[in-house]
């Protein structure tokens, strides 16, 4: 009879895992511009043995939300290089011809993506550089990287700041409980150059970390993790030691997201006066995220329960609130533009 139920339930779980699979789309957007053919064939060949619906596009422009919003995931591929991985907010071109992005975020559309709890898987290396430059840097409550990415600091980068050898390889992080017999990733090469040593924030979980010997000076620091909804790995995927080892990391991480581990924070929403109002998370002890989609011009005010106005701002479609400072309590969020006003609670723990 013990024999029977655990038949019967390892049948379930086969049946639901081909459910979740048939059901799943996804969109492999191969963004390397500098990638070469064997590179891209690994990444195709890994993604076409998951077992899940998936389509491919190499993008010459940036991709319209309608067409993201087809997909249960996106994996966007930045390659080794994210400069004209259109990923960032190009701005402009400066004086010697190099473009300039917007450090504080993906393109509009990646960004609503994320915001709308959908699965967005980054691979590459040089992400955080492009937007930055040169290691250290530290994120705040309220900018994009650390709101969004769920990046405290940006640490160092192999290579530049490890005395030229490159990381050797990555080991898996205690809190990894997605590659089941994936312990290790090396590559093609001896090491990989220009990967980023990550601080992660407490609620992001550590996937793979930096390895090496004892002495390796970025030994420990994170590499790839995911944070809600948004999954970020410095793979290199299309550059991995192996296509086996290729294959059977595209499908545990899809496999991951079929059953419901990247899941988004939950917003709560109100819609009043034709004015729909997004506040994750909520309760809040440290940032809060406020959203309304396609307003501008508009004023943004919290106030506490004695009515007495702590934060007034200007606000265009979305922001972030540093609440860390605000006493526990009860606030009311509102939102007020010449289409009307609209009041939500927000509670600070």
């Amino acid at each position: 009879m013990k024999k029977l139920a655990i038949t019967l339930f390892s049948i379930l779980f086969a049946v639901g895992l081909t459910t979740a699979q048939s059901n799943m789309k996804v969109l492999v957007v191969l963004a390397d511009f500098a990638g070469t053919s064997d590179i891209t064939d690994t990444i195709v060949n890994a993604f076409n043995a998951s077992g899940y619906d998936v389509t491919y596009l190499t993008p010459t422009d940036t991709i319209p939300y309608d067409t993201l919003a087809q997909y249960d995931v996106v994996f966007w591929e930045a390659g080794n290089d994210g400069v004209d991985s259109l990923l960032w907010r190009y701005v402009y071109d400066d004086s010697a011809g190099h473009r300039v992005f917007d450090s504080a975020a993906f393109y509009y559309s990646i960004e609503k993506y994320i915001q709308d709890g959908k699965v967005f898987w980054l691979d590459g290396i040089d992400v955080i550089y492009d937007a930055y430059g040169s290691a250290p840097d530290t994120f705040a409550v309220g900018s994009f990287i650390h709101d969004v990415m769920g990046i405290n600091i940006y640490a160092a980068q192999s290579k530049l700041d490890d005395g030229g050898t490159g990381v050797a390889y990555y080991v898996k992080s205690s809190t990894n409980t997605i590659t089941s017999d994936v312990d290790q990733v090396n590559w093609k090469w001896s090491s990989l150059w220009y990967a980023d040593a990550l601080v992660i924030n407490d609620n992001a979980v550590s996937l793979f970390e930096m390895g090496g010997n004892s002495d390796y000076p970025l030994l420990g620091y994170t590499t790839c993790y995911y944070y809600n909804n948004f999954v970020f790995t410095q793979f290199r995927f299309g550059a991995l030691s192996s296509q086996d080892l290729a294959n059977r990391l595209a499908k545990d991480f899809l496999d991951a997201a079929a059953n419901g581990v990247f899941q988004a924070q939950t917003p709560t929403t109100v819609e009043q006066n034709g004015i729909k109002i997004s506040v994750y998370p909520n309760p809040a002890d440290d940032f809060v995220r406020v959203s309304a989609p396609n307003l501008t011009n508009a004023q943004l005010s919290i106030s506490d329960i004695s009515g007495r106005t702590v934060l007034r701002k200007n606000f265009n479609d979305y922001t972030t609130v540093d609440v860390s400072n605000f006493a526990p309590g009860v606030y009311m969020i509102t939102i007020s533009s010449a289409n009307g006003t609209n009041t939500m609670k927000l509670i600070v723990k």
